[in-house]
């Protein structure tokens, strides 16, 4: 990303994502934010960025280069690197044009802080407030767009949000909970191309990470054309972050989110009966109504002939409700609850890749028969011009092979929902409530 001072650019800034291995496996695990003076730039640029950094996002200059500090985080080294690191003595920023990096962070919560007698209306309230400040919190990697993992985390913020919706806007004015779900959906539009590239390309990366060197720039060509779609994409993501929609949405859901009664409904008797309407009523009502939604699946599945991509996509939707039901009402549950939603995550995980391999299947057939990605059109791109079709064919074969291989082993996955110790940890999560 570039700084500028007034019109012109003086810097670029990169966010570095570093992981560090001991032994081969993954010891830990770090963020570096690195900026680089262009011609014309000064160091006073940089000296007003430090500042900047410092006093608004707490970070701290570092002196060290990265292989001294790797090996720090795995111990005591020479003394050379016991020495405490060098701050840089940042004095008296010039007067001239702020240079802005972003709004300071926010304060993140561990948990949503839920209680069983909770009215559903602040049961929603505070979810959404978890969720929203992770969304925010991961807004300047998004931008950014060093750090993938940013707008995974912001894109799973919004996607929670959304679930939450289902489950709780009941609980709001029909008018107040439409807006906020047009919002998030819109946010959630923006994110998701980009997303799926990013999974699509890693999938790719680890397909060509298992073939011998001289095959391994074989689909060269085809990840170019992704990154060029995915570029495209990241660029809309940032046009939408810019818009005055997502401005108003943000300030008007931050709102709602931070302000207790805001936009629930009044508890009203229905012919002098009183409605359900705290967590510990309604739970374990909202939890069996998901349990039965993926159930209904039982004889649509459990067929003699492979059930069809479509439905197995509609039944892992279903099962991520059960799942986000659960993760919202965790705190209130029993204490197997984790292994309950653990062995919903392997089914939907199951499901997940399936329906990757069908989506990898339709691109790389389209990409083959027209050069292009997906179903869209270039004047450059003619049926019939030359891309690299060893490579993309033999990865559609793997894909075939992988998905015909799970569709095969899903029978063996979905049995675990028709047990009886499946329904016991249903039971056992909500009996306490």
């Amino acid at each position: 990303r570039h700084l500028c001072d007034g019109e012109k650019v003086v810097a670029e800034v990169n966010l570095d994502r570093g992981r560090l291995y001991q032994e081969a496996a993954s010891s830990a695990t770090y963020l570096e934010l690195e900026a680089e003076l262009l011609p014309g730039g000064s160091e006073e640029i940089l000296e007003q960025l430090a500042e900047e950094l410092q006093t608004k996002w707490g970070l701290l200059p570092q002196s060290k280069s990265k292989f001294e500090r790797g090996l720090a985080l795995f111990g005591p080294g020479p003394a050379s690197r016991k020495e405490p690191p060098t701050v840089m003595d940042v004095q008296e920023p010039p007067t001239m044009e702020p240079v802005h990096s972003g709004p300071p962070p926010v304060e993140l919560l561990s948990a949503p802080g839920i209680k069983p007698d909770d009215p559903m209306s602040e049961a929603g309230r505070k979810i959404f407030r978890f969720h929203y400040r992770r969304m925010l919190y991961n807004e300047p990697g998004t931008r950014l767009g060093q750090d993938i993992e940013a707008l995974h985390d912001m894109r799973v913020a919004t996607r929670r949000m959304r679930a939450a919706f289902r489950v709780f806007a009941p609980y709001y004015k029909p008018k107040i909970a439409a807006r906020y779900q047009k919002g998030l959906k819109r946010t959630g539009r923006a994110l998701g191309p980009v997303r799926d590239l990013d999974v699509f390309r890693a999938k790719i990366r680890g397909y060509l990470s298992t073939l011998p060197q001289s095959q391994q720039n074989d689909l060269d060509g085809f990840l170019a054309v992704l990154e060029a779609h995915r570029d495209s994409a990241r660029e809309r993501i940032n046009t939408y972050l810019d818009s005055d929609k997502y401005t108003r949405f943000k300030e008007r859901f931050g709102q709602f989110v931070e302000t207790e009664g805001m936009g629930s409904r009044p508890v009203t008797f229905d012919d002098g009966e009183p409605p359900p309407y705290r967590v510990r009523h309604v739970a374990p009502v909202v939890i069996y109504q998901r349990l039965a939604a993926v159930r209904a699946y039982d004889e649509w599945v459990s067929i003699p002939d492979p059930p069809p991509p479509e439905r197995l996509h509609s039944l892992r939707i279903a099962c991520k409700r059960l799942r986000y039901t659960l993760e919202f009402f965790r705190e209130v549950l029993g204490s197997d609850t984790k292994a309950l939603i653990k062995s919903i995550v392997t089914i939907q995980d199951h499901l997940g890749s399936l329906q990757d391999a069908v989506v990898a299947r339709a691109l790389l057939a389209d990409y083959l028969q027209r050069g292009v990605w997906g179903r869209e059109t270039a004047p450059e791109a003619q049926p019939g011009a030359p891309v690299d079709v060893a490579g993309v064919e033999a990865y559609l074969d793997a894909k075939q092979a992988e998905f015909e291989h799970l569709l095969e082993s899903f029978p063996e996955v979905w049995q675990r929902v028709q047990e009886e110790e499946f329904s016991q940890m249903v039971a056992e999560a909500i009996v306490g409530l």
